[in-house]
């Protein structure tokens, strides 16, 4: 993300990214079941998932292979 202004600004808005930034990894470990430490690992830069390594990562629980698997919502 990007930030700007003052020394005292780009600092602050710094720490609240960082903040922001644990409590996701925080919640991503609760739901996926990896380690804090390793989803801050590889959180640090841009990770891209196939369905399977999301599944097996523990982002998701089923892959739809079907129209008829998606329950609710508009595609």
């Amino acid at each position: 993300g990007g930030i700007g202004g003052t020394a005292t600004d780009i600092r602050i808005q710094a720490e609240q990214m960082a903040i922001t930034k644990r409590t996701m990894a925080e919640i991503n470990a609760k739901h996926t079941g990896q380690t804090l430490e390793k989803i801050l690992i590889d959180s640090d830069r841009d990770n891209w998932f196939n369905a399977e390594d999301a599944k097996a990562y523990g982002f998701i629980d089923h892959i739809a292979t079907s129209d008829g698997q998606v329950s609710g919502g508009k595609a």
